[in-house]
């Protein structure tokens, strides 16, 4: 079966290389011209020989890569095709207007899945008409590939990718990246204009694999300038952020959407710009502009502007380009909210929104202030309901005494209640520990400014701006005792995130012990019976998992990893900054979640619904040799040990073995060997 694919793979490459390429690279320079049928013949040629989804499926990334080049130079050379020659191919693939349709446009689709791989061939790639429902027959005049290009983006607008799928604009933007460095090999033919940087921007996305965020990001058809001290940038039309934003999304394409800024720090951006409006109206900040900026503030801090929010966690170690972004964003949101334009600074982002701040005072404050939101929100309920459960099964199985294990060895007897009392307690403290963290977090740095000295800020900015936080969420907030360590160091970070790695490790042996007991259903120890939420295998009928014990323990394995990246950019403050703020934020936050909604979701869907199970914990109490224990006291250590070895290499009870040494009578066995009297200390 091996075999055989390889032999489909390399003949698809010789196909596209012999057939193809060679032809294009001779009779390219003489373009347009009749003997691109040649390339007909060829396209016709891999098509008949792999058929149409045989072109596609299950082929490695580089055949893939090269696949593309062929369905996109397909839809640049269309529209000197004639309908003959195209119906050669696509004829079964064209619907009763002409237009690609079911398998055509799966071709289609598949090829800007190769392009957007952006592996390397050995030509270039012109491609200007990307819809993939394109009409056959429409007016072709153009001789040049970058007059094709400066066409169609007259025709669709700046954007160039207007109402375009994913497929179609990975097509667009990796082969106009393209035209643009090559066009000039031409003979007379001039490079063309340089386009706005987003659609370079969009491209480099597109080709490197992240087509799906950029689609997203530059889904418009204008742009507008933005200008900071680098000079004038294009910012899509429909965005509120600036310049320092558009320069971010461009030079820290790492991640893609899956790892941009927190949530909670987004909205504990507009919880401290609006805070910082505030207390800065109070020292001369103009109050039209002052209350502008606390309204826009107030719709980011209640999440609807976190679409305008599209940097990385991967950026400047400081936060600046989030700061900076949240600048932007409220200062063209407060402009609009006064009736002027996105873009024309009435509200300056940094003059008016950042007024008093610094980027290395604002980032710092606002990892606090999510940090202690969220666990007070999120965490603390979710441990609380979590220990109250386990506390409440402590009571519940108080009466059920089974065999205590240690080593993973039979030892002496203990209650259930008693062993869910030990998890509950674990909780109980987890969350004391966590709980005791939060005095450090509820001091800001906000009023440090640049390296802690309060540069360009009024006396007493830093106690007011910790007060206006503080009535704002509801939590006791206060200016950092020394701002100098509240820049750089993040040691208070460090010991949350220490505390949740604690929780972690309890809750890794909480739900270790609970899934190990309630193995089986019949081969395993089974003492205790767990929800059924979902069938467990899609090979064994009837096996159900104990999904949430491993989601649990996936959960502490994760935080556990956060808590290695924290300490990391806890111990790199270098000077009078520390520039692991963002990881630092976003590992904790992280940890946060994860904690919080694992810690719910277990409570909720495994140990609410435990039960135990009475006959197997009964049944293996009383095969245990280590109640022999009991009998220390009476026989000795020596011959108590003799007891439970005969008894196990006979395969008899403990009371046949001791009987048969004479070490005790049958009635001072029974008054000695009882279970439900070795749970506790003796009178």
């Amino acid at each position: 079966m091996r075999k055989k694919k390889l032999v489909r793979l390399e003949m698809v490459r010789r196909s596209l290389r012999m057939r193809a390429d060679i032809r294009i690279m001779k009779h390219l320079v003489t373009w347009p011209t009749s003997k691109v049928v040649l390339y007909v013949g060829s396209l016709e040629h891999i098509f008949k020989q792999e058929g149409m989804r045989g072109l596609y499926r299950g082929l490695s990334p580089t055949v893939m890569a090269l696949i593309s080049k062929l369905g996109v130079f397909t839809l640049f050379l269309l529209p000197v095709f004639l309908n003959k020659q195209w119906e050669l191919i696509f004829s079964h693939a064209l619907d009763e207007d002409h237009k690609l349709s079911g398998v055509g446009a799966n071709v289609m689709a598949a090829s800007g899945a190769g392009a957007a791989t952006n592996i390397a061939t050995n030509h270039p790639l012109w491609v200007v008409k990307t819809r993939l429902q394109l009409p056959l027959q429409f007016a072709f005049t153009l001789t040049y590939p970058h007059e094709v290009v400066r066409a169609r983006l007259q025709e669709q607008g700046q954007g160039c990718v207007t109402n375009l799928p994913t497929p179609a604009a990975a097509i667009t933007f990796t082969s106009f990246e393209m035209v643009h460095p090559t066009s000039s090999s031409f003979r007379n033919s001039p490079p063309p204009s340089s386009p706005p940087m987003a659609i370079y921007v969009a491209s480099r996305r597109l080709s490197s694999g992240t087509a799906l965020r950029a689609m997203r990001s530059y889904s418009t058809s204008s742009f507008r300038e933005e200008r900071d001290t680098f000079g004038p940038i294009q910012v899509p039309s429909d965005k509120l952020w600036g310049a320092q934003t558009q320069r971010s999304l461009q030079n820290f394409e790492i991640g893609g959407e899956r790892e941009r800024m927190p949530e909670p720090i987004v909205r504990a951006f507009g919880v401290l710009k609006k805070c910082a409006a505030k207390v800065n109206m109070e020292y001369g900040l103009d109050p039209t502009i002052g209350k502008a900026i606390m309204e826009a503030a107030q719709e980011v801090a209640e999440g609807k502007l976190s679409h305008h929010f599209p940097l990385v966690v991967w950026q400047t170690g400081s936060g600046t380009q989030s700061n900076m972004n949240a600048n932007e964003v409220i200062a063209n949101r407060a402009a609009e909210i006064l009736g002027r334009k996105r873009g024309e600074k009435c509200v300056h982002p940094n003059d008016h929104v950042n007024r008093s701040q610094s980027s290395n005072d604002t980032f710092p404050t606002v990892m606090h202030i999510a940090a202690a939101t969220e666990i007070n929100s999120r965490l603390i309920p979710s441990l609380k309901t979590l220990h109250s459960t386990l506390h409440s099964k402590s009571f519940d199985f108080k009466d059920i005494v089974k065999i205590g294990r240690t080593h993973t060895q039979d030892a002496t007897p203990l209650t259930l209640g008693q062993e869910f009392g030990g998890y509950a307690t674990q909780v109980k403290y987890g969350l004391h520990r966590v709980t005791c963290t939060l005095p450090r977090l509820y001091q800001l740095a906000q009023g440090g400014t640049a390296v802690g000295t309060g540069l360009n800020t009024k006396k007493g900015f830093d106690v007011k701006i910790a007060a206006a936080v503080a009535e704002e969420t509801n939590l006791p907030f206060v200016t950092a005792e020394n701002k100098f360590e509240a820049l750089a160091a993040h040691d208070a970070c460090v010991e949350t995130s220490g505390s949740l790695n604690t929780i972690a490790t309890s809750l890794m042996k909480i739900a270790n012990d609970i899934r190990f007991l309630g193995s089986g259903p019949r081969c395993g120890l089974g003492e205790l019976v767990l929800p059924e939420n979902e069938p467990g295998s899609s090979i064994m009928p009837g096996k159900v998992n104990p999904t949430q014990c491993e989601a649990l323990t996936m959960v502490c394995a994760q935080v556990m990893g956060n808590h290695v990246a924290v300490t990391v950019g806890g111990s790199n403050g270098h000077f009078e900054l520390n520039v692991f703020k963002p990881v630092i934020a976003s590992a904790l936050l992280h940890s946060i979640r994860l904690v919080a909604d694992a810690s719910a979701s277990f409570e909720k869907n495994c140990v609410r619904g435990i039960e135990a199970n009475r006959e197997r914990i009964s049944k293996l109490l009383h095969e245990s040799l280590m109640l022999v224990t009991s009998l220390n006291p009476k026989i000795g250590y020596d011959n108590a040990a003799a007891v439970a070895k005969k008894a196990h290499k006979e395969g008899s009870t403990l009371k046949e073995a001791a009987l048969k040494l004479g070490v005790l009578t049958a009635e001072e066995f029974d008054t000695l060997v009882v279970p439900e009297k070795m749970i506790g200390p003796s009178d």
